[in-house]
């Protein structure tokens, strides 16, 4: 687990992506670019879409952010994060950003909770 969070604090640029924010091209296609530029942090945001949808669209993201080496992050849903096998799951608590990083996705999972200032 120390790999996993050295890489995320050690990452230069972090990209949040959500479809309905994306020009009219696809979640995957904007996926594709920054992971082409060389980004190492990707979360995945969606909040308008069906809990299918989003696993599905999460478990591509994980494909993809795999193949490049980089880390995924599930905005909000633990349960798609573990399922898609993602490096961590965020959440917005008030004025504090919470982020949640796991080894792996299998039963016996550790678990770190980070609490930091917007």
């Amino acid at each position: 687990m120390g790999d996993l969070l050295e890489r995320f604090r050690g990452t230069d640029l972090y990209v949040v992506i959500t479809e309905s924010f994306c020009a009219g091209r696809t979640a995957l296609d904007v996926l594709d670019r920054v992971l082409e530029a060389g980004v190492g942090v990707v979360q995945l945001r969606e909040k308008q879409v069906d809990d299918r949808e989003l696993l599905e669209r999460a478990r591509a993201f994980r494909e993809r952010t795999r193949r490049a080496g980089a880390l995924l992050i599930v905005d909000d849903r633990l349960d798609v994060a573990l399922a898609a096998e993602a490096d961590g799951v965020g959440y917005l608590n008030g004025e504090r950003r919470m982020r949640v990083t796991f080894e792996d996705a299998r039963p016996g999972t550790r678990v770190r909770v980070e609490y930091t200032p917007q």
